[in-house]
């Protein structure tokens, strides 16, 4: 059942979710070049990932985003470029930390979309 969940989730449009930090989150995390190490308190899990996931766990502890928003903000500080494969790279990456429980995402609503 979750992996036909997450299926169906890979295959909906990026733009139809909001990503968040999950509440309760205890994560350690350490920095080493373009890598990045996560220590997650509550399972004792270690991940190591590379940059930017460190940029898209601040940003979303701070408030929920919207891919994108999520997008904008990662063009104007320099985390990604302005195409498609950044694009899929940044979706990936949100999906990847939504599946270790790092990040959980929201469909977005209409009333999301007209308080915006």
């Amino acid at each position: 059942m979750l992996n036909q969940s997450n299926n169906l989730l890979n295959r909906m449009s990026p733009e139809t979710f909001r990503w968040s930090w999950i509440p309760g989150l205890d994560i350690q995390l350490t920095e080493w070049d373009d890598e990045i190490v996560i220590f997650n308190q509550l399972t004792q899990d270690t991940h190591l990932f590379n940059r930017p996931v460190d940029w898209i766990l601040n940003n979303t502890r701070i408030e929920s985003l919207s891919f994108n928003e999520l997008t904008t903000l990662a063009i104007r500080d320099n985390i990604m470029t302005d195409d498609s494969d950044s694009r899929e790279a940044l979706n990936q990456t949100l999906h990847c930390l939504a599946t270790l429980n790092f990040l959980e995402s929201k469909l977005i609503d209409d009333a999301d979309t007209l308080s915006a």
